[in-house]
């Protein structure tokens, strides 16, 4: 269940919609976020039990909305529901950001970073809570890269996989 609810593919999606105008993908995406949407209350179950993934999530949902807010498929109704969870995704992370007690994060924590930052642009200065996850997710991440990139460059976790995750992270 973890990657299908990364929606991962919207951006697949939302590129078949820019390119073909058909609006049966605009149906479809609503029709998977509402769906996720009701088997996954907020802060219950398996796919709220890792802030990497609620991160990601709130990525792609991001990147979702901006492939399909024009569509004249999708109600005002969808649209105020998806921002609300949206919304709430910030919360979760901001208040579960995965780090060890001496402050700092591996791979999962820089995930959480790049998803506040990516909420924080979206929601820009909403109200003061929106604008802490911005800077709370900028300064983050700038504090990881020394952290978490060695003097040659690689990444401390020591696993080429997490080296390209990270690079793509902090890219």
């Amino acid at each position: 269940p973890w990657e299908l609810s990364r929606f991962q593919h919207l951006a697949v999606l939302g590129q078949a919609y820019w390119l073909s105008e058909d609006e049966k993908y605009p149906r479809e995406f609503t029709a998977q976020i509402e769906d996720w949407i009701k088997h996954n209350p907020v802060e219950i179950g398996v796919n709220w039990t890792c802030t990497m993934d609620v991160a990601i999530r709130a990525v792609n949902w991001i990147i979702g909305y901006y492939y399909f807010h024009g569509s004249p498929e999708i109600s005002a109704d969808f649209w105020d529901k998806f921002l609300s969870v949206l919304f709430l995704k910030g919360r979760f992370v901001l208040r579960n950001l995965e780090r060890n007690p001496q402050g700092h994060g591996n791979n999962h924590y820089l995930a959480d970073l790049a998803g506040l930052v990516w909420l924080g642009l979206f929601f820009g200065t909403w109200d003061r809570e929106t604008e802490k996850w911005l800077e709370t997710g900028i300064r983050g991440l700038v504090e990881e890269m020394d952290y978490q990139v060695n003097p040659e460059g690689t990444d401390f976790e020591a696993s080429i996989p997490y080296h390209r995750l990270v690079t793509e992270i902090f890219l």
